[in-house]
């Protein structure tokens, strides 16, 4: 039984033989994270947090690179993550 269409039989060590297969890489991940953070400081030491984080992800099995229409495809069928913290410190002076 021959190679499969895009296998790779990289030879390590220079001796003609091939000890494994690598498949062929066909396929694409498309991934994107984004964070935003806004803090407030109301008096010395005391502070006020709020970070948003999103992520983004999908992944398609054709193996081509098109930058625009993956990007699209982020925005348009990629399910996304949100994650919203919210942190506030005091500071006390006695």
């Amino acid at each position: 039984m021959g190679p499969g269409v895009g296998e790779r039989h990289p030879d390590r060590l220079g001796d003609g033989g091939a000890p494994f297969t690598v498949p062929a890489p066909d396929f694409t991940l498309r991934s994107l994270r984004a964070n935003a953070v806004l803090r407030w400081e109301w008096r010395p030491g005391s502070t006020f947090f709020v970070v948003w984080q999103q992520n983004r992800d999908n992944d398609v099995t054709d193996g081509n690179l098109r930058f625009g229409p993956d990007v699209g495809a982020l925005f348009n069928g990629g399910a996304s993550r949100n994650v919203l913290a919210v942190k506030a410190s005091y500071w006390l002076s006695w």
